[in-house]
């Protein structure tokens, strides 16, 4: 569309015409009486000019000749000072090849002495190998031979007690013979080894032979004598005998039968241990050979390996001898080649300086002679000419003056007719415009994409003879064709002016139609969502613009909600557009931009919206602060893009002429009179001011309701994500050791808003953000861009949503390697787990920072031998949640978050939490806001404005679309407000970029594992159990101390929750309560767990299950029973009675031998099913039994009772409390120390754990009770299995020992 000139500059057009014409009218008349003036003073100027030519060819014929001399000097200077140059060169080329010849000399000796100090080194390196290898070997012979002195000692002592065996010892045994001049000294090291090894055998036999050895300690011939000198004693002193009470030939049998007795074991103990004596004799000598060819085999090596080194040395000395002459004979003749060739460049560089020399001076005389005659030449030729160049200077002043009256005449029709054409142009360019209001009116409009906003409220015509009574005299310069001129007043935004309209008394229906029908052209000329209405009708109560409110039904924003008539409201509305200009200025334009127009072209998709105050009846309603206001508005609106569409009614008295005159002064002002309305501003003869005629008002109503539906959801602004992100090169190259850094919005037109934390007071965030104002967004933008920019060693992340949503939960899908913990609706408990696990990494970091002595994260990545330690982002989503109840949760979180906040800075611990409202925070201590310097406020209302600003600062009230927010870096205070617009980032570009982070963390070998998630939402997947992972991946042996049943995911950041079955009495299981689908995956899990820990041989499972064949449960069972390599016995293939039966007969077998071979788990689902298995009356009788038959239910409860302790555990669901009470008594249900609950009511859970609290779980949730421990346990139960999984169970258990056969054999029953 062509351009339309706005009202101020349609009327600034028509005051350059009238001051043009005045203009070129003036300048005609300087022309001529200039041109008269020139003329006059030629002739002097001549002579003047002549005289001075002269002066100066002198001078110039002299300055020839002195430049002539100089010229000559310098030539031959010149010439002097090369050949000494080219001398000097040759000496330097000459001294450059002796010193490379030199340098080639030098290398190559250089090269020498360092490969011969090499050698050195390498030959007395290996020296000391020898030497080292010499002092081990010898220390070890040393070791055989102080083991040979051992066994040698050992054996004297041993033999000893026999006179033959002494004998050989003293002279020693034959050596075994062999050839072992040629061995190497290691294997003949190792023979002694195996000899010495052998001789101490053959010597164990004999230590331990007591008949050997009895001698060794006592003489024979000792004995003998003893007995001798006894029997004598009894023969010659036969009293003895009768002191005795024994005869004297009986006492002398004795002892001759001793003496007898004594010479048989003598002789027993000498024949047991010839052999071994005479073998150790031997061995002895071998060893003692091998001890001597050892010490000569080291000898002989060493002195080998002596000399090889110095012949390997000699060898390299006589090379580099050799290379050292070849070096030097080349230096040589490289120099000598050289100076043979430097000599006839030299003559010949010296030839060709003395033939340059001549033809220089040569060419300066030749020019000398003509130079001097071509400037008298051109003396005397001027003087010859001096009249007719006079005569030409009077031709050119005339030639001048008819060029310059040209020049008038051309401006003339230069600007005159242009400015006419412009204004003619505007006129057509506004009737197409009417034409698209018409054409919209009727048949409907499109949208436009772009183009300045536009309306027009009226018409001036010019009546050129008024308006231009006198015109130059030239004919040349004429008036534009036509005696009239149409101007149409248009109201045009950004770069126009806002409009006065003035009236005696309320505002006139031509007023009111014309500023209507202003603004829904404005309406329907401006782009979606940039436009702004508020409206203000005092007197009319709404009614002058009760149709534009149909605006409100499609977005309230366009008109500022509604019509304002109260002073007070109106008082509020001028603050508003006030406060915003502030804005603006401050925050947008800061003396970069003069006006918002410049910004909004720089700023595109971000750009400000323009507002339009339309009044009617002014100054009715207004306080003196609304005028003071509104005075504002009119001298620094248009710049801040607030523009006004104002009627004023001249009855009403003002206290404020200022306003008034201001008013007056920066709009286009439409005054009313009797005949009409003109332009109040200029008193212009000749221009008369009409109303358009349009549709009226009341027909254009559907066309609001166009205009309307084309606005919805414009108000939504999207700054792409990828212009903040890093280039490819440079992700993960960002240093967070002074501080954290990273871009989330655009703030101004052009400038990033970085988002900065561990800078001075700047270590923690508050965000803030009504539903819909981008807070997620803004969540997912610092997360995003992190790991994109920062490795895992430079940033980690803790992240609780604690949303009914699943806005972390691509962080856990794509194992993030920055994040350490995602949890996804997360529970109150698992959040202040997280909290602990934050406070613990607080404590650890500081036992890091005082052993290396430093006080902050940058000083501590500069220190020697640090581990990688990255800054932590813990980030909080609606984190009131902590507190929305006073309990322990609620105080610890309390305590916890302004732990980490106060302490948290030094250590590179940054908190960021975000909140819907902060109003339901009311246990969180205003101190720890206190700590949260950086404060971001996206759209919210007044009272959080205040809340999470300072109480002066309410500058967020104002945020009108999503992602708008306001960056503070002054803990809330108005200077440091900051406006920007966070960037949009979309699911699948997030994901897109999630899976870049995943690629650079397999590239660059990441070792981070993925994090810990919590999907409250969800039930939890048996996937992320590591421990089963592992329990799976190795082979059990024995029998462990406990076995754990994994029952699903904590709420708490720790491992697995698990029944554990250990050496302890009462360790059974119940699970109750109305979730048949849980209980059932609890079974499948704890059924695959408890198999996993234990062999095939240590564990047997019973399963008593009541599922219909065909179904997907008994599929299920039967899938997992088939994979086990365990027995399993099941109701499938035996009956109940037989199968209670057995059991009993095992725990009647292992009580009577007190021994528990193995663990037998029983496993009941569904125990309200079987009928049999509840217990009867003890007097009770029954018809269908037979005498002595056991009873199920009676076999149940003993199991309970006693199983336990005779390794037999029971594994049981139940759907009610109710049902307990009917199947199990108070002393079995005491035998559960283990019970695992789901949601119920009060009465139930209090009844099984003395607690209501299983009453208030939710979806996916259990509580896990453990009696003897004394604790309880919020748990997500693990989802059922996937078939993948299983057939990833099934191979690890495939490739274990061959699993044992499930038919009638037993096993661990045994």
């Amino acid at each position: 569309m062509a351009k339309i000139l706005t009202a101020g500059q349609s009327i600034s057009t028509l005051e350059k015409l009238r001051q043009t014409m005045e203009e070129l009218g003036g300048r005609e008349k300087a022309l001529i009486a200039s041109r008269d003036r020139e003329l006059k003073s030629i002739q002097q100027k001549y002579a003047l000019e002549n005289a001075r030519f002269k002066r100066q060819a002198e001078a110039e014929t002299q300055k020839a000749m002195e430049a002539l001399n100089e010229e000559r000097i310098r030539l031959e200077s010149h010439f002097a000072l090369r050949k000494v140059r080219i001398d000097h060169a040759y000496e330097n080329a000459q001294k450059a090849l002796n010193e490379a010849a030199e340098q080639t000399r030098s290398q190559q000796k250089y090269e020498n002495q360092k490969e011969l100090l090499q050698a050195n080194r390498a030959h007395d390196a290996d020296l000391q190998s020898v030497d080292h290898v010499r002092k081990s070997f010898s220390a070890e012979l040393s070791n055989e031979t102080q083991r040979l002195e051992n066994s040698g000692g050992l054996g004297w002592r041993v033999f000893k007690g026999y006179g033959n065996f002494r004998r050989w010892l003293r002279d020693g045994g034959q050596p075994s013979p062999g050839e072992v001049s040629f061995q190497d000294e290691n294997a003949l090291l190792e023979s002694l080894k195996s000899q010495l090894t052998e001789l101490e055998s053959s010597l164990s036999f004999s230590v331990h032979n007591a008949l050997a050895r009895l001698f060794s300690f006592v003489s024979i011939w000792l004995i003998l004598c003893c007995l001798g000198i006894g029997g004598a004693i009894v023969f010659l002193m036969p009293q003895v005998s009768d002191a005795i009470g024994a005869t004297q030939n009986r006492i002398l049998i004795g002892f001759g039968g001793m003496g007898g007795l004594v010479m048989i074991v003598y002789a027993m103990g000498y024949i047991l241990a010839r052999g071994a004596a005479r073998s150790f004799v031997n061995s002895f000598a071998n060893c003692t050979g091998l001890i001597e060819q050892c010490q000569l085999a080291a000898n002989r090596s060493r002195e080998d390996a002596t000399a090889s080194a110095r012949e390997v040395l000699q060898t390299i000395e006589s090379r580099l001898e050799a290379a050292w002459l070849d070096a030097d004979v080349s230096a040589t003749e490289q120099c000598e080649r050289g100076l043979n060739k430097l000599l006839p460049q030299r003559n010949r560089l010296m030839a060709r300086h003395e033939s340059m020399l001549a033809t220089a001076l040569k060419r300066l005389s030749e020019s000398r002679p003509s130079g001097l005659d071509n400037g008298n030449f051109a003396f005397h030729e001027k003087d010859e000419k001096g009249e007719t160049d006079q005569q030409a200077l009077q031709t050119e002043v005339i030639r001048r003056f008819d060029q310059e009256i040209g020049d008038v005449c051309s401006d003339w029709n230069r600007l005159i007719p242009a400015w006419c054409s412009d204004l003619n142009t505007s006129r057509e360019a506004v009737r197409q415009m009417e034409q698209t209001w018409n054409t919209a009116s009727t048949q409907g409009w499109e949208v436009p994409l772009s183009g300045e906003p536009a309306g027009c409220f009226a018409q001036i015509t010019i009546d050129w003879k008024e308006f231009a009574p006198s015109v130059p005299t030239d004919s040349s310069m004429h008036l534009p064709k036509g005696a009239c001129l149409q101007v149409p007043m248009v109201f045009k935004m950004p770069l126009g002016e806002s409009v006065l309209f003035e009236s005696e008394g309320p505002a006139p229906e031509q007023i009111i139609e014309a500023i209507n029908h202003t603004a829904l052209e404005l309406l329907l000329t401006a782009p979606a969502g940039r436009m702004r209405f508020t409206l203000i009708d005092p007197v009319g109560l709404g009614k002058n613009f009760a149709g534009l409110m149909h605006l409100a039904d499609y977005d309230d924003q366009l008109i500022n909600r509604r019509i304002w008539t109260q002073p007070n409201q109106i008082e509020q509305c001028l603050f508003d557009l006030t406060e915003h200009m502030e804005k603006v200025t401050q925050m947008y334009l800061r003396n970069e931009y003069d006006t918002l127009a410049e910004y909004n072209q720089v700023a595109g998709n971000i750009a400000e919206k323009y507002h339009v105050l339309v009044v009617s009846d002014f100054p009715t309603g207004f306080s003196e602060s609304a005028l003071r206001r509104l005075h504002n508005i009119a001298v620094s609106g248009a710049r801040c893009g607030v523009f006004l569409l104002l009627h004023r009614d001249r009855r009403q008295a003002m206290s404020e002429d200022a306003v008034v005159h201001d008013l007056r002064e920066h709009c286009v002002w439409i005054q009313s009179q009797k005949n009409g309305y003109r332009l109040g501003a200029h008193a212009w003869t000749g221009v008369h001011l009409n109303w358009i005629d349009r549709v009226k008002l009341q027909d254009t109503v559907h066309l609001i309701h166009q205009i309307g539906q084309a606005n919805v959801d414009s108000n939504r602004v999207q700054v792409p994500f990828s212009q903040i992100t890093p280039k490819p090169d440079a992700c993960w190259t960002q240093d967070t050791s002074a501080s954290l850094k990273v871009p989330i919005g655009r703030t101004g037109a052009s400038k990033l808003q970085y988002l900065t934390l561990g800078k001075g007071t700047q270590q923690h965030a508050l965000i803030a953000g009504k539903t819909g104002s981008g807070k997620s967004t803004l969540f997912h933008v610092i997360v995003s861009n992190l790991a994109l920019w920062c490795s895992p060693d430079q940033v980690e992340f803790y992240l609780i949503d604690f949303k009914k949503g699943v806005e972390f939960k691509c962080y856990a899908a794509h194992k993030m390697p920055h994040a350490r913990v995602v949890a996804i609706e997360s529970d109150r408990e698992f959040g202040l787990s997280v909290l602990e696990r934050v406070d613990q990494e607080l404590r650890r970091r500081g036992d890091l920072f005082r052993e290396k002595g430093v006080q902050d994260l940058a000083r501590y990545r500069s220190a020697e031998d640090t581990q990688p330690l990255p800054r932590t982002l813990l980030m909080i989503d609606e984190f009131q949640e902590y507190f929305v109840e006073d309990d322990h949760v609620a105080q610890n979180a309390a305590v916890l978050l302004d732990r980490i906040v106060r302490q948290g800075r030094a250590f590179g611990i940054h908190v960021i939490l975000g909140s819907q409202t902060l109003g339901g925070a009311y246990t969180l201590a205003r101190t720890t806001f206190a700590q949260m310097a950086v404060r971001i406020a996206l759209q919210c209302d007044e009272a959080d404005s205040y809340l999470i600003m300072d109480e002066n600062n309410a500058a967020p009230r104002l945020l009108s679309r999503p992602g708008e927010g306001i960056y503070n870096n002054r803990n809330g205070a108005v200077e440091g407000n900051s406006p920007f617009q966070t960037v949009w980032l979309n699911d699948d570009e997030r994901d897109t970029y999630l899976q870049q982070v995943s690629t650079l963390a397999q590239n660059h070998a990441s070792k981070e594992t993925g994090p810990v998630v919590f999907e409250g939402n969800a039930p939890a997947d048996i996937r992320d159990n590591h421990e089963l992972v592992a329990a799976l991946g190795i082979e059990p042996s024995g029998d462990p101390e406990e076995t754990c049943a994994w029952l699903g995911a904590p709420n708490s950041i720790k491992g697995p929750t698990g029944a554990a079955f250990g050496v302890q009495s009462s360790s059974n299981l119940l699970i109750i309560g109305q979730n048949e689908e849980m209980a059932f995956s609890m079974i499948i899990s704890s059924l695959i767990s408890l198999a996993a820990q234990q062999s095939s041989d240590r564990a047997e499972f019973i399963v008593l299950d009541a599922f219909p064949d065909h179904s997907a449960k008994r599929e299920m069972m039967d899938q997992v029973i088939a994979m086990l390599p365990h027995r399993v016995r099941s109701l499938k293939h035996e009956r109940l009675e037989d199968i209670m039966e057995r059991l009993e007969t095992h725990m009647d077998r292992r009580a009577e031998h007190g021994a528990v071979h193995g663990e037998i788990y029983f496993i009941v689902i569904g125990l309200q099913l079987f009928k049999k298995l509840r217990p009867e009356d003890e007097f009770s009788f029954s018809a269908n039994e037979e005498e002595g038959d056991s009873k199920p239910g009676a076999v149940l409860d003993r199991i309970i009772r006693e199983g336990s302790s005779l390794g037999v555990r029971v594994l049981a669901t139940m759907d009610s409390y109710n049902s307990s009470q009917r199947f199990l008594n108070r002393k079995a249900l005491s035998e559960f120390e283990m019970r695992v609950l789901f949601q119920m009511s009060a009465n139930d859970s209090a009844a099984l754990i003395d607690h209501t609290k299983a009453s208030q779980l939710g979806l996916h949730r259990a509580l896990f009770y453990n009696e003897r421990r004394g604790y309880t346990e919020v748990f997500r139960p693990y989802a059922m299995p996937d078939g993948s999984w299983l057939s990833d169970v099934r191979d690890h258990f495939e490739k274990r020992s061959p699993r044992l056969s499930k038919s009638s054999g037993d096993t661990c029953t045994s």
